[in-house]
């Protein structure tokens, strides 16, 4: 499995396309607020609240720290996959920033 911590940072007024990763995580908010939509609610979130975020759970944010569990496979390279075609071609304003991101190999029969 793979381990990434990361931060997501937006300016002000950006919004992030509709869109899922291949794995679960949890959010923290450093400052500021922001609003978050997902197929059948919307939430606002403010500095310091954290939420988890189920593997495809679709959701539009604003700027976060996250740690998510994700496939070995994306080691090195984005998770996002915009659900959107329209969006999916538009450049994206929001701005990574990987602190972490290790493969664990946890031993047979744990």
């Amino acid at each position: 499995m793979l381990l990434r911590l990361d931060t997501v940072t937006f300016p002000p007024g950006a919004t992030a396309w509709r869109h899922v990763h291949p794995g679960p995580g949890v959010r923290f908010l450093l400052k500021g607020e922001l609003s978050s939509e997902a197929d059948d609610h919307r939430t606002t979130m403010r500095a310091r609240d954290c939420w988890f975020e189920a593997a495809s759970t679709a959701f539009e944010k604003s700027g976060f720290v996250r740690f998510m569990v994700l496939p070995v496979t994306l080691l090195g390279h984005h998770s996002i996959r915009i659900l959107d075609a329209e969006y999916a071609a538009r450049p994206r304003l929001q701005v990574t920033h990987r602190h972490i991101d290790q493969v664990v190999r946890l031993p047979q029969g744990e």
